[in-house]
């Protein structure tokens, strides 16, 4: 059969740019990073293709306007959490590589994986996605949350648009408008939450309110590893059950059955979207063992799986 050539960029940090899209001066080097190419902004943000000398790779360069943040604390805030992600080490989490500040402003480093964004493979999909795949995928987003939890920290802008999905390395002409990920990792540690204090970006935060939490979103409680559990259950609404609805007064846990999904995943889904922060799972781990149990393997019946996290693969 004829192989067919893959072809793609980053698209969940944006596609190369075209001369004049982005305003900002293309700079030969930002901290060690030596740089390659310029590519395509969103307001306030310039991302650049690097090298990174030290180790040899291929990296993006992601720098924060000013203009970003209202307050020199929420700036504070961003480099601090920049510099902490650097301490992340998880296949389900794209590598923090760098972070510091620049001429042009605060910058993150991030390593450059393949594949394109969650939101947008979504949008390909005829139609959601059966229950233990979707489980699979958030089992493996829990994995690498719990993995940033019990490192002190939050990603606190979870959504579609900052999970990076791949492809298997060849495909055939016939699969290749039809394939399932053979890797999913979280991205944008840090720059998530940059994002949400951009007032310049207001249109582009509206798609991904839905993920955010009560408290995110109005202050009706204490922000902690809780918040980042709603998002990966309004993620896990998504891959069951279709795009949620965005608006400052959404609740998805109300919205009335049926869900089309199995009972024992909505229990678990509603259960990640209380309103209290209290009633949600306390851990992302315990949310990744509910997961499990929810479609188990038939290999281990009759022995406990308690406290054990068996990783969900996807089809091949």
């Amino acid at each position: 059969m004829k192989r067919v050539q893959r072809q793609e960029t980053d698209r969940a940090s944006g596609t190369r740019s075209r001369p004049g899209d982005d305003p900002r001066p293309l700079v030969d080097k930002i901290g060690r990073f030596v740089i390659q190419q310029s590519m395509s902004a969103v307001p306030a943000w310039s991302t650049y293709l690097a090298l990174d000398p030290v180790f040899e790779q291929e990296v993006l360069v992601h720098v924060v306007g000013d203009q970003v943040f209202s307050t020199a604390t929420a700036q504070a805030q961003f480099e601090e959490a920049a510099h902490a992600a650097k301490v992340l080490s998880h296949p389900s989490i794209v590598p923090v590589v760098g972070a510091g500040n620049s001429d042009l402003g605060p910058y993150i480093v991030y390593r450059h994986c393949p594949g394109i964004s969650l939101d947008q493979w979504l949008a390909e999909q005829p139609g959601p996605l059966d229950g233990k795949s979707a489980a699979g995928l958030v089992q493996c987003l829990a994995d690498a949350v719990q993995h940033a939890h019990q490192r002190g920290i939050l990603h606190r802008a979870l959504n579609p648009t900052h999970i990076l999905i791949d492809r298997p390395e060849t495909e055939t002409e016939e699969d290749s408008e039809k394939w399932l990920p053979t890797q999913v990792r979280i991205n944008h540690y840090a720059i998530g939450f940059a994002q949400q204090e951009n007032e310049a970006a207001e249109n582009d935060r509206l798609p991904a309110l839905a993920y955010r939490s009560p408290e995110e979103r109005g202050g009706e409680g204490e922000i902690g590893t809780t918040t980042d559990i709603y998002s990966l259950g309004a993620i896990l609404y998504r891959l069951s059950v279709g795009p949620p609805p965005a608006g400052p007064d959404l609740r998805l846990n109300e919205m009335p059955a049926p869900w089309p999904m199995d009972d024992s995943l909505q229990a678990v889904c509603r259960k990640c979207l209380r309103d209290l922060p209290a009633e949600r799972y306390p851990t992302a781990f315990e949310l990744a063992d509910e997961l499990i149990r929810c479609y188990p393997d038939p290999s281990t019946t009759g022995r406990s799986g308690r406290g054990l996290k068996k990783l969900l693969r996807w089809p091949r």
